[in-house]
């Protein structure tokens, strides 16, 4: 696995931060304006460090699932192409936005890298907040949709095997008891059953024959698959509205300069720091769970089968990735949050 370095956002604000440690409340300028413009640069340049790492985390899902798209054979049910297409256009929508908030973002840095420029109103953490907790309650609906298909399929699995039990059990009766097709020599009693048997049987045989006929084990798997899939999207959605709205908070203060206005700010930077240190423990609980669950992919079965749990543990493999990426970028973020704090508790003195 290869180890992300620091962003260029997160070196550029140790290295002021440390500055400004070392050197106290002289260290910063007079013009107070400049302060809360260069302040709103460096949360600009956070947010423009995590959509740059969310696109390329959403251009990675895309090339997976248009993978998985392309490689579908005629054989395959067509409400799988239908439901990876669904999650493909719910990715691509995605990508948009991102690609939308970046644009935004340039812009407000440009306004701001002006000489001269005054600080202004951030409200693209709000914005984004806003927008990915939409992108959230999508990916909810989702975990219901194929849940409830997930366990309807395992019920007619179940169902079918009940009744393949049962048509075997009356096909072996049948046998054992009328080994020949002698219906009109058998005393009344014994046509009556075997009749009874027979259309019993036939009973059965048609309840099978009405079942799906894409019904079977890796339709199973393709919902569990689908879950899974939907399930930590909507988790790590979670963690971003979380963070974007902490940042919102800051974004809020930030364009002051008034000194009065520092205490809240540093109240501020204090929710946002522990806000990337719960995301931290909360991505480890994360990775636990994932581990648990890679124990009991079985990739067996037949091609179709065994290809649903390839999924599943590339899936799995992807995310203990991101994971381990996110949580050395939050403590990065940690860290520049607290010099931030006392850059401001410098200037309180």
């Amino acid at each position: 696995m290869i180890r992300k370095k620091p962003s260029l956002a997160a070196l550029t604000m140790m290295v002021l931060f440390s500055v400004t440690s070392a050197q106290g409340a002289d260290w910063f300028p007079a013009d107070a304006q400049k302060i809360a413009v260069e302040r709103e640069k460096r949360l600009l340049q956070l947010a423009g460090d995590k959509l740059a790492s969310s696109t390329r985390l959403v251009q990675e899902d895309i090339a997976v699932l248009e993978r998985d798209r392309d490689a579908l054979t005629p054989a395959e049910p067509p409400r799988r192409e239908e439901e990876l297409s669904d999650l493909l256009d719910w990715q691509y929508r995605h990508a948009e936005f991102f690609s939308d908030q970046e644009n935004t973002v340039t812009d407000l840095m440009t306004d701001l890298s002006a000489p001269g420029a005054p600080p202004e109103p951030l409200l693209v953490f709000d914005s984004m907040a806003d927008k990915e907790r939409g992108f959230a309650v999508e990916m909810v609906k989702k975990v219901e949709r194929y849940a409830a298909e997930r366990d309807r399929v395992a019920e007619l699995l179940e169902r079918r095997q009940r009744l393949i039990g049962q048509a075997a059990d009356l096909k072996e009766k049948l046998l054992r008891r009328f080994p020949n097709d002698g219906e009109g020599t058998r005393p009344e009693r014994d046509q009556e059953e075997e009749r009874r048997l027979k259309l019993e049987l036939k009973l059965v045989q048609a309840e099978l024959s009405s079942l799906p006929p894409e019904l079977d084990e890796a339709m199973r798997r393709h919902y569990v698959a689908l879950v899974e899939y939907c399930q930590w999207q909507k988790d790590w959605l979670q963690l971003e509205v979380d963070a974007y709205d902490a940042l919102g908070s800051v974004a809020a203060l930030a364009p002051s300069s008034d000194q009065r206005d520092y205490p809240s700010l540093l109240n501020a930077h204090k929710r946002l720091a522990r806000t990337f240190e719960s995301q931290v423990v909360r991505l480890k609980r994360m990775e636990e769970e994932i581990d648990r669950k890679r124990t009991r992919v079985v990739v067996a079965g037949s091609f179709q089968e065994a290809q649903r749990s390839r999924f599943l543990n590339e899936m799995f493999d992807r995310l203990k990735e991101r994971i381990d990426n996110r949580i050395r970028e939050l403590k990065v973020n940690a860290g520049a949050s607290e010099a931030e704090m006392a850059q401001l508790r410098s200037a309180e003195r």
